[in-house]
């Protein structure tokens, strides 16, 4: 099985000890981020949209809706994430990341407005 059919997998799968606590040191790194506002820390985390989460032998990989604002501007954000985990699991790894556009097609598109006002 490949890291995306894992990723993919119905029903969903229970999720590790170790991937419970990347998830929370995720959540604390944003929490840093966002200089311990909580409101503003889980905002972030509500826009990134994280699916799911499989860590296996140093690679983490990731399934959410806006890989953008994980990786930031020019890659900062992500760089630093990494750096948190590494000093975190005192060990070297490997982030990977794939985008979930599932609500994208889940809401029904409203035909109904009159885009004509906005030319």
């Amino acid at each position: 099985m490949t890291t995306f059919e894992a990723l993919h997998q119905l029903p969903f799968r229970k999720l590790s000890n170790d991937e419970k606590m990347i998830l929370r040191e995720i959540g604390n790194f944003y929490l840093t981020k966002n200089k311990n506002s909580y409101n503003e820390c889980c905002k972030e985390l509500d826009k990134l949209g994280i699916k799911n989460i499989i860590f296996n032998r140093n690679v983490i990989n990731i399934d959410l809706e806006c890989p953008g604002l994980l990786i930031g501007s020019k890659g900062e954000n992500i760089k630093k994430l990494k750096t948190y985990l590494i000093h975190f699991l005192n060990e070297t790894i490997e982030i990977n990341f794939y985008e979930n556009k599932i609500n994208s097609f889940l809401y029904p598109v409203d035909y109904s407005s009159n885009y004509d006002d906005l030319f």
